[in-house]
């Protein structure tokens, strides 16, 4: 009996832990479509309605999923102070965060031609990283998830 209760303890330890490893790839997918959208509405907003960048950053409340929150919660907090904006950031990569970084910290440090020019640069960088994003999530997200029922499982009936 008491094997059969550490076996299915151990059963849902190891498929819990798959199935977090995957929500991570999730998370990480979630973001960079946020960060895509965000770049999109940035570029439309320069472009047509020529909006100061502060009003606008001020004004988004559509992003309503916390990781990519709480990136424009620091961002504007960053602006109000003056200060260089530092993304902390577990579900990204260090390459994916400095790309996401300099994008925030060239935000509104020139001209209305030149920040089109590099946001439409960034939305190229934003489209490849979320490609990425969505290909690991599709394999190692899903693998990650299975392997860990299965391993939960396979660790049950070797202790049974």
């Amino acid at each position: 009996m008491l094997k059969m209760i550490c076996g299915a303890i151990l059963c849902v330890c190891l498929g819990y832990i798959g199935l977090e490893i995957k929500k991570v790839y999730a998370v990480r997918v979630r973001y960079l479509e946020d960060y895509t959208a965000f770049i999109n509405e940035l570029i439309e907003e320069i472009s047509f309605f020529k909006s100061p960048i502060g009003k606008f950053v001020e004004g988004i409340k559509e992003f309503k999923k916390k990781e990519f929150r709480k990136t424009l919660d620091e961002f504007e907090k960053a602006v109000s102070e003056s200060r260089e904006f530092v993304l902390k950031n577990v579900y990204l990569n260090k390459r994916d965060v400095e790309i996401i970084q300099n994008c925030f910290n060239s935000i509104g440090k020139t001209d209305a031609a030149t920040q089109l020019t590099n946001l439409k640069n960034s939305k190229i960088y934003a489209e490849g990283m979320l490609k990425r994003a969505e290909k690991e999530y599709k394999t190692k997200g899903q693998l990650y998830g299975k392997l860990g029922i299965l391993l939960g499982l396979a660790v049950m009936i070797i202790v049974v």
